[in-house]
């Protein structure tokens, strides 16, 4: 059977966003004629029109939570009165689109010049997997991925943001390397749990973000322990401490450690104490953005 005209909704998404992507029907099409030819890379930019602050959520390895934490970050933050943005560049394997519920019907601006991202509860938020249904998945090869990441940022109309989330893809690669010489990042956190490999991975990211003379803000510790609801005691399936243990090691705070939470997988809300490290840990971020030179609006 043919398909129709034009291919499915997904494909079509490829052309709500400029640049690259826009002259090409669909994803088999683009993907194809860049084969040989890859895209040149955009020069550097000096910043993200109307975004103030841009703070890295990364990881040294994936499996660790970032996405949550990451989302999880922008919401708190919003609730605490911060214009927020989320952008979702891990590229290979995007959540934000779940996590926050967004569809994949992408809208352009009056001119028709910029994709515009979706709204949910305050948050602003673009992902790659705004392009495709939930179980697509992607086979491009890294000048393509570096162009399509860099089109998130410079071709979706953010507006006026105080500090933009990026669920950055995990590891020190190429995506993330191209990521850190065209964004002025304000700062990064890293995430790991408490397990040694993890925490070895992690360690490869922040020596990566001090080389390239980007501030760590800090290690988040996620899945640090699993509190009994029995009897309120701590265990510690993955180890005990390993992220506190990195951050003394490595010089740098330890912003908080973020339990397991069985509520999240049973599509609840946070139990008392994740919500309270979540709102800590916003509380460090939003204090350290502010020391790196970003001033809140007097009324907020």
């Amino acid at each position: 059977m043919n398909e129709k005209k034009g291919g499915s909704q997904s494909e079509r998404n490829m052309n709500k966003i400029s640049g690259s992507m826009v002259s090409f029907v669909n994803i088999s099409e683009f993907k194809a004629a860049q084969e040989n030819k890859p895209p040149p890379s955009p020069q550097p930019k000096t910043g993200i029109e109307g975004v103030k602050a841009v703070v890295a959520v990364a990881s040294g390895k994936g499996g660790v939570g970032k996405s949550t934490v990451a989302f999880q970050l922008a919401k708190y933050m919003a609730e605490a009165g911060w214009k927020v943005a989320l952008a979702d560049v891990d590229v290979y394997g995007p959540s934000q689109a779940l996590l926050c519920q967004t569809g994949e019907l992408l809208q352009k601006n009056a001119d028709e010049s910029k994709a515009l991202p979706f709204e949910r509860d305050g948050i602003l938020t673009m992902s790659i997997g705004n392009l495709y249904p939930p179980e697509a998945h992607i086979s491009w090869k890294g000048p393509i991925v570096s162009q399509a990441v860099l089109e998130i940022f410079y071709d979706v109309e953010w507006g006026d943001v105080d500090a933009m989330i990026v669920d950055m893809p995990p590891g020190t690669g190429d995506v993330v390397l191209t990521i850190l010489e065209h964004i002025p990042l304000t700062g990064a956190v890293i995430v790991t749990t408490p397990q040694q490999i993890a925490t070895l991975d992690a360690a490869r990211g922040i020596r990566m973000f001090h080389n390239l003379n980007v501030p760590v803000f800090g290690i988040v510790e996620n899945m640090a322990y699993l509190q009994c609801p029995c009897c309120g005691e701590e265990r510690y399936p993955f180890g005990r401490r390993g992220g506190e243990a990195l951050a003394s090691r490595m010089h740098i705070r330890l912003l908080g450690r973020i339990p397991l939470d069985p509520a999240l997988n049973d599509g609840g809300g946070l139990s008392s104490e994740a919500a309270g490290a979540y709102s800590e840990l916003a509380g460090a971020v939003a204090r350290a953005v502010e020391v790196e030179g970003f001033i809140r609006p007097e009324n907020d």
